[in-house]
């Protein structure tokens, strides 16, 4: 049981802040959804999520400091799935 906790360490050191991108956009994402629909869309919030997360990875290969990369990458993700949908919207609407 040991040999288990001491590998989840090793993998929370190494993708803690990948996961805090993801779960950061995500929350940020379907707390959005949530205000102006009325319900939280999670498919949105894991795009969301999943783009932060690429985000980061580009942040982090440029030398940023990961603390400061995981809010960027949170915006980012926030602000593109939401022009994203909002792009995919108005293609939608002239057809």
């Amino acid at each position: 049981m040991d040999e288990l906790w001491q590998h989840l360490t090793a993998v929370w050191v190494h993708t803690k802040f990948a996961i805090l991108a993801f779960a950061m956009a995500m929350l940020m994402s379907m707390l959005r959804t949530k205000h102006s629909t009325g319900r939280a869309d999670i498919i949105e919030a894991i795009m969301c999520g999943l783009l932060a997360v690429g985000i980061w990875s580009f942040l982090e290969w440029w030398s940023i400091p990961q603390s400061v990369a995981v809010g960027i990458a949170s915006g980012i993700g926030y602000f593109g799935t939401h022009w994203f949908g909002d792009y995919v919207k108005g293609k939608l609407e002239k057809k």
